[in-house]
């Protein structure tokens, strides 16, 4: 079963067996990746909603009836028209009456599984193709960074689908949507503050999609650089190497107090040396990154 939210932060779902629990803790709204011929029947067991579907799933929706003014659920349909809840009617067995809105008046968040079977999969692939054939952007949720300065991603997308990602400073990436309709992707490269895009094509060639973006704003300071003081040289000055986030600037501080700075190369390598005689003593490395992040 796939559920569409509006409002992840306050949705919660929990996936047992043929079981999908719904949990709001506030105000919100879902989609359920099912047409009305898919729907068995309704029921009400104390404040929760089950929805039991014909292939023998089951959606419960915990304290619906608790306060279902504040709870919004869809139904989407096959021919790009949607089914809002509007009423229900009964004590135990319900009657669900079921009110005719456009697709595009609930789609446009993340598809979130919550347990994802051969049907679920091609209910999926429909909500993502907005019904009629033209495939919708996936999802993408850059992170906060990595200390090496590379880049995570998370998003949805149709099952099988290929995503291709365009990192900040160009790097392209490649994930495949898994059969739950997530992927993971990270950039091999440090990314400099920037837009991450999105768009996929589906197993069947179809795409690429509309684009989809996120911003990355650079809050993870990089790791220490590393530091190798030579042999030192027949003038008394002292050559050091060492690595580094690439793009970095490193700033040495020779055992005379001499400051050098350098910037580390494509590879993440850099060397350096002191102008003056150097005596023993430590060789000191700092970097900042490229987004002006650290020391």
């Amino acid at each position: 079963m796939l559920v569409e939210t509006h409002t992840p932060d306050v949705v919660s779902f929990t996936h047992v067996g043929e079981e999908s629990l719904v949990k709001f803790t506030g105000a919100g709204s879902i989609t359920i990746a099912a047409n009305r011929s898919d729907i068995e029947r309704v029921e009400r067991i104390g404040d929760d909603l089950l929805i039991h579907l014909k292939n023998g799933e089951m959606v419960r929706v915990e304290n619906y009836f608790t306060t279902p003014e504040h709870l919004a659920i869809y139904f989407a349909d096959g021919d790009a028209a949607g089914w809002e809840l509007t009423n229900l009617t009964g004590t135990d067995q319900l009657q669900m009456t079921l009110s005719p809105v456009g697709l595009g008046g609930f789609a446009g968040a993340g598809l979130t599984a919550i347990g994802l079977g051969a049907a679920g999969a091609s209910m999926a692939a429909a909500l993502m193709h907005g019904g009629k054939g033209g495939l919708l952007a996936p999802t993408v949720v850059v992170g906060t960074g990595n200390a090496d300065g590379t880049l995570g991603v998370t998003g949805t997308g149709v099952p099988g689908a290929t995503v291709t990602l365009t990192f900040p400073n160009g790097e392209v990436v490649t994930a495949l949507v898994d059969v739950y309709g997530n992927y993971v992707a990270s950039s091999s490269t440090p990314q400099p503050d920037g837009d991450v895009t999105a768009t996929q094509v589906d197993q069947n060639g179809e795409g690429p999609s509309a684009e989809a973006r996120d911003h990355f704003d650079d809050s993870m300071g990089p790791l220490a650089p590393t530091v190798e003081a030579g042999a030192g040289n027949a003038d008394g000055t002292l050559g050091v190497t060492g690595t580094g986030e690439p793009g970095a600037t490193v700033t040495l501080t020779f055992p005379n107090g001499e400051v050098v700075t350098v910037l580390v190369d494509a590879d993440g390598n850099y060397a350096a040396s002191s102008s003056t005689v150097q005596p023993d003593g430590d060789v000191t490395a700092t970097q900042v990154d490229q987004n002006g992040e650290g020391p």
